[in-house]
């Protein structure tokens, strides 16, 4: 269970593209947790400025289909735009991966 931000190090956003989730993500990787995350808007061989903006700060992206989440992540985050029937959802509930919504990991950040 996740109640502190202490509680993970490896932390995956599926919809890391929006603002709102791209931001949390950059603040997470400047405490040194480990930040990786995917966007439907991300396409393999295909240009996309936040991708690469992400990428420049050490924050691997990847394509939508399930392949960025390992069993070494601990953390999953999702914002309410993403769906049960994503397959990365899909694919950490097999996992037993603890899922947030964006907004309890504002209240983590917040809390801290």
């Amino acid at each position: 269970m996740i109640n502190d931000i202490k509680d993970f190090k490896n932390v995956f956003f599926i919809g890391i593209a929006g603002v709102g989730m791209s931001a949390i993500a950059q603040y997470l990787a400047g405490i040194e947790k480990n930040v990786s995350g995917s966007d439907r808007y991300f396409k393999a061989d295909e240009y996309n400025e936040t991708k690469e903006k992400l990428e420049a700060e050490g924050i691997q992206c990847f394509v939508q289909n399930g392949e960025g989440i390992t069993s070494a992540t601990d953390l999953v985050v999702v914002s309410t735009a993403i769906e049960d029937t994503v397959a990365e959802v899909q694919k950490a509930k097999q996992l037993n991966i603890p899922i947030l919504r964006r907004s309890e990991v504002l209240a983590l950040i917040a809390a801290k």
